[in-house]
């Protein structure tokens, strides 16, 4: 009996990883209302209560937050070599990044839902940050080994509208940079075999929730 109570509390806190969970993912701008719904939901009903958040911050590697600043230039291209190379590193590590906080919030996931704000999306490499043909292929690699780690959507909301109104709320980067984060969120439901819902959210919050619980409502109804 001991053995086997030994046995069990080493192989229990692992049957989590073979758990099937329903992810939910908001994709957008910013702007557009990803984090207040996601929040929104939480206080709705305890079954949204464990949500992701799959953007540049909240890393699990805390060299990240280095490697990202140096990696990264707003006013020009990158050119030094070793910043070339933290570039590669980021890209390369970003991907195992974001593995370990969905195993983590994996393991909290007691309904078998998680809320997932963000999601890697393919980028325009043009604008504030060129890059170089070998940067594009470390970074298109770190963008599909994300899919091969991670889990795919089952449920993907798009958040658009008026791109004028979703730059007053916030004016983070710039105007182009807004209009490029929709273009790519609107991709986004021809990259993944999901059921995707496209929620105009330049309205009232209340009004872009209720269709959202709507649409979610219909999905575990089915």
């Amino acid at each position: 009996a001991d053995c086997w109570q030994k046995i069990k509390n080493k192989i229990v806190p692992y049957i989590f990883l073979f758990k099937r969970m329903e992810l939910i993912v908001f994709v957008g701008s910013d702007g557009s209302g990803k984090s207040t719904l996601v929040e929104k939901l939480k206080y709705f009903s305890p079954v949204f209560g464990t949500q992701i958040y799959f953007g540049w911050r909240g890393y699990y590697f805390k060299s990240l937050e280095k490697l990202e600043r140096k990696s990264t230039s707003k006013n020009r291209a990158i050119q030094e070599i070793k910043n070339r190379l933290k570039f590669i590193l980021f890209n390369i590590l970003l991907p195992f990044d974001l593995f370990i906080r969905f195993l983590n919030t994996k393991k909290n996931a007691k309904y078998g839902i998680i809320i997932a704000d963000r999601y890697p999306l393919p980028k325009k490499h043009s604008g504030r940050t060129r890059l170089i043909p070998v940067q594009k292929i470390y970074h298109q690699l770190g963008l599909s080994l994300s899919y091969l780690l991670l889990p795919k959507p089952t449920l993907l909301f798009i958040l658009t509208g008026d791109p004028k109104k979703l730059w007053e709320r916030k004016k983070e980067g710039s105007f182009n940079k807004l209009l490029d984060e929709t273009e790519r969120s609107l991709q986004a439901n021809k990259i993944f075999n999901c059921k995707s819902e496209i929620i105009k959210t330049d309205c009232p919050i209340e009004e872009s929730f209720d269709k959202i619980y709507q649409h979610i409502s219909e999905y575990f109804n089915r």
